[in-house]
């Protein structure tokens, strides 16, 4: 294992879950355990267009697994729970709103970020969901703490 995936192994970026049901994937892999890694930014900024809720859930955890849908579509339904909640738990509340609303929360938050720290847009994007929640906490506490940024 390489330096970079022990890292992302001892921060637990990734989570390995063990298939109730191994499926054969359309390679004849046979697939007994996922590798899970955290949402990002980015994830959730791929999936806020899709309209059906199921569908967005359904993309995300293909995202953040690496998988294909036709090979998603394989995965018995036990097994998609398990899946969904090794980051489900780490959701913000903005999930829980309507598409439009989150999607409106989240470009507002990036574009925050992006101005107060002087990032670009793709930084933001490959941020986990919890860094950039403690980022957006971190600009507020200077904000509140009377920072100002000099243009």
């Amino acid at each position: 294992m390489n330096e970079a995936k022990q890292l992302q192994e001892d921060l637990g970026v990734n989570t390995v879950v063990k298939l109730k049901y191994p499926v054969r994937l359309a390679t004849g892999q046979v697939l007994s355990e996922l590798k899970v890694r955290r949402p990002r930014v980015g994830d959730l900024r791929a999936v806020m267009h899709i309209g059906s809720e199921v569908e967005q859930g359904l993309m995300l955890v293909a995202r953040v697994t690496g998988l294909v849908p036709e090979d998603l579509d394989e995965l018995d339904l036990q097994d998609l729970r398990l899946c969904r909640l090794h980051f489900a738990a780490k959701r913000s509340r903005s999930e829980y709103k309507s598409g439009q609303e989150a999607n409106h929360e989240l470009l507002s938050a990036c574009a925050d970020l992006a101005w107060w720290f002087g990032w670009s847009v793709q930084d933001i994007y490959a941020m986990t969901l919890e860094e950039f929640e403690d980022w957006h906490k971190e600009a507020a506490r200077q904000i509140k703490a009377g920072f100002r940024k000099t243009m």
